[in-house]
């Protein structure tokens, strides 16, 4: 009896578009970091001939955190809809798997072990919620820090 779908996405439960939006929203919030923490607000691109007055730089750092806000947004709503279809896979998996025990239906051991395994991500609770701190918390912070970093050096 192969594994149920919970447990094999037990720790990669996040869709590839959800991986893309992080992945995104990190390298935004950095650069953001960068540009509004140090300062690193250029006065000119010299390669296209454009210079920035002070209120072209401060429009600029708007932009940086419009796109920041967008990206966390994006991630966010993202993540909350895998966590959302997570949580239906795993209550479907293990309503499965207890009617199939109620009913003497296939081989009961195997389904007697998924069914435990299963009942064992209750118990991880510390580690998941690790994971969910490395996977969701850090992004998020990282997201708003910047948002916080480049709307206070764009006076606001």
């Amino acid at each position: 009896m192969t594994s149920a779908p919970v447990e094999e996405g037990l720790y990669t439960f996040l869709s590839d578009e959800t991986k893309r939006d992080r992945r995104s929203l990190l390298i935004a919030s950095v650069a953001a970091v960068a540009v509004g923490g140090a300062g690193i607000v250029p006065t000119q691109i010299g390669a296209l001939g454009i210079a920035f007055s002070e209120e072209d730089r401060a429009s600029l750092l708007w932009v940086i955190a419009g796109i920041v806000g967008y990206l966390l947004l994006g991630f966010l709503l993202h993540s909350v809809l895998d966590l959302l279809r997570w949580i239906a896979a795993y209550r479907r998996d293990t309503e499965t798997l207890e009617a199939k025990l109620r009913a003497g239906d296939g081989d009961m051991q195997a389904v007697q072990q998924q069914l435990e395994r299963l009942e064992k991500l209750k118990s991880w609770s510390v580690g998941l919620f690790l994971f969910a701190v490395y996977e969701f918390g850090i992004p998020l912070a990282l997201g708003v820090f910047a948002l916080i970093v480049v709307l206070g050096h764009a006076g606001v």
